[in-house]
């Protein structure tokens, strides 16, 4: 009883704060539980991605901004329901808030059944998102492409050819941003896009892992004489023009410094166009008709359609079954 009051707890014992939500247990009660410990040992029992570790990673930073302390076990009901309507108050979107619940939700049921934690203040207060109306985010128009790629060229290093690159392969801005010199490189005498994990770059799913033989458009443009000038070594960064934070990963300053380029520099300020993923779906839109796997491999979505569709590496494995499908991409601007 001590220990519970050396911590703030009244003396009046354990039972009744935790029919207030307190979720503790007795015996962990002597020591502060931190976020991070939990989300480790979460991490490695359930398996998720580095993706999701970080997203969860994120969630949990702000939880501990708001309530103004690190330790779960002291997180009661009321804790829980103060940050969902902090998180609102700040103007956060409705989905946002949502994923955040879900998240700390997700990770407090797991702590639960492992007896870490007795009960989990997140059940049940989610807030509602509103249905889907239009999408998020729409894809570029084809005089924004044009103005995107013609602005590309007036660039130098790595905003001179991620434009050119996500016109042309769908790849996402943390994959393009992390790519090394080796990954540009010849199968079956194609040029290709290798897009594998690092550790930089685990990916959402194995789907992401694709080979993407490049567009005519960007060979004609002069992107593998790019490649040809930068230091021989394999593992060297494609793009070392992009300052690296201080994780050493590339991803979030380049798409922070994209963003600036985009509207203050090309003058795309419409909400809707996502200064990267609206290439993805412009790039979709560029694919329609063609063999849906196809389409799969080249973006790197994930679409099981049936048992069969994971066997094997399919598209994503074969350049060569891909090359006429890229070509489907039209380019916005002719040669130089």
């Amino acid at each position: 009883m001590r220990e519970l009051a050396s911590m703030g707890f009244p003396k009046e014992g354990f039972a009744e704060h935790h029919q207030k939500g307190i979720a503790i247990l007795p015996a962990e009660a002597t020591a502060p539980l931190p976020a991070e410990t939990i989300l480790t040992d979460y991490a490695r029992h359930e398996g998720i991605s580095a993706a999701t570790a970080k997203k969860y990673g994120a969630t949990f930073r702000q939880i501990a901004r708001i309530l103004g302390y690190d330790d779960l076990r002291r997180i009661t009901d009321d804790d829980a329901r103060r940050f969902v309507q902090a998180r609102m108050d700040e103007g956060r979107n409705t989905g946002t808030v949502q994923d955040d619940v879900l998240a700390a939700g997700a990770v407090f049921n797991w702590g639960v059944r492992q007896k870490r934690f007795t009960s989990n203040p997140w059940k049940d207060i989610a807030p509602k998102a509103p249905r889907r109306g239009p999408p998020p985010r729409v894809k570029y128009g084809d005089d924004e492409a044009r103005r995107i790629l013609t602005s590309a060229r007036e660039e130098s290093g790595w905003l001179r050819w991620a434009p050119w690159l996500m016109c042309f392969t769908g790849a996402r801005i943390g994959e393009i941003a992390e790519l090394r010199r080796g990954d540009v490189h010849t199968d079956k005498a194609l040029q290709i896009l290798d897009i594998v994990p690092t550790d930089a770059r685990a990916g959402k799913n194995e789907e992401f892992q694709r080979m993407i033989p490049l567009h005519s458009a960007l060979i004609a443009e002069g992107f593998l004489d790019y490649v040809a000038s930068l230091p021989p070594n394999p593992d060297g960064p494609l793009f070392p023009s992009i300052k690296p934070d201080p994780h050493g990963r590339r991803d979030t300053p380049a798409q922070t410094q994209l963003g600036r380029w985009m509207r203050s520099k090309v003058k795309i300020t419409d909400p809707k166009k996502a200064p990267a993923h609206s290439w993805r779906h412009w790039v979709k839109d560029q694919l329609r008709g063609s063999d849906a796997e196809a389409q799969d491999a080249i973006l790197g979505h994930y679409n099981p359609r049936n048992a069969g569709a994971g066997y094997g590496k399919g598209f994503r494995g074969m350049p060569d079954k891909l090359v006429e499908v890229v070509e489907k991409i039209k380019s916005p601007l002719t040669p130089i």
